[in-house]
């Protein structure tokens, strides 16, 4: 289960928000402007306990569990993780402004990529970016970056309700506001190691069976 920024609803509950995430044992995240509206960004960051994944990020002492970029293990397969966010544009908003305790510097995402995927090719048979930085630049991504099997994207707010395709990735995005979860389905050719991409988003609002320790939560907070 991946996470590509903005995960904290603006006007929400903070703290429902915190358990919901928790609850639900996110494998990797990368943080986008959302998450840094606010000067406590580090003790957000942190009581999500879940790896935070920035590639073109300096690390921060402040924040924990950050890592450049991860390996994860799903079944027989080794699945290489990088987290690209997007650059400060806005002083008052973004990862790097003076207006949380995370100041730093944000580096190209495309320099970064082409840095760290050759040496994560070598050693895992899928490579997955979560990426904050919107759909076209997702797409200019993949096309500048050889490698990248899947782009998780954020930020641009876009419903891909069918994977795009653009130089060797699958890119995918599920909108905003939680009204949809992205699902996307891999499967590998054994002997040709060639892979096969397919996504949808499945609406939230459908009659489902509620799971009964976050309707719990939800009771509690209101």
């Amino acid at each position: 289960l991946l996470d590509a920024g903005d995960m904290f609803i603006r006007g929400g509950t903070l703290d429902l928000q915190l358990e919901v995430f928790r609850s639900l044992r996110f494998d990797a995240l990368v943080p986008g402007n959302g998450e840094c509206d606010a000067p406590d960004t580090a003790d957000r960051m942190g009581r999500l306990e879940c790896p935070v994944v920035l590639t073109n990020v300096q690390a921060f002492p402040a924040l924990p569990r950050t890592v450049p970029h991860m390996v994860r293990r799903f079944g027989d397969y080794k699945v290489g993780i990088l987290g690209l966010t997007v650059a400060n544009s806005s002083r008052q908003s973004h990862l790097g402004s003076d207006k949380n305790d995370l100041a730093t510097e944000i580096t190209n995402p495309v320099d970064a990529a082409r840095e760290v995927v050759p040496r994560l090719r070598e050693s895992v048979d899928i490579i997955i970016a979560l990426s904050h930085l919107g759909t076209d630049a997702d797409a200019k991504l993949a096309k500048s970056v050889p490698g990248i099997d899947l782009i998780v994207g954020g930020h641009s707010h876009h419903c891909l309700h069918e994977p795009l395709f653009a130089g060797t990735s699958a890119l995918v995005q599920a909108g905003s506001q939680g009204a949809y979860l992205g699902v996307v389905e891999i499967e590998m050719d054994d002997s040709s190691r060639e892979l096969s991409i397919s996504g949808r988003l499945e609406s939230i609002w459908q009659e489902i069976e509620p799971d009964r320790s976050l309707e719990k939560l939800v009771i509690q907070h209101y």
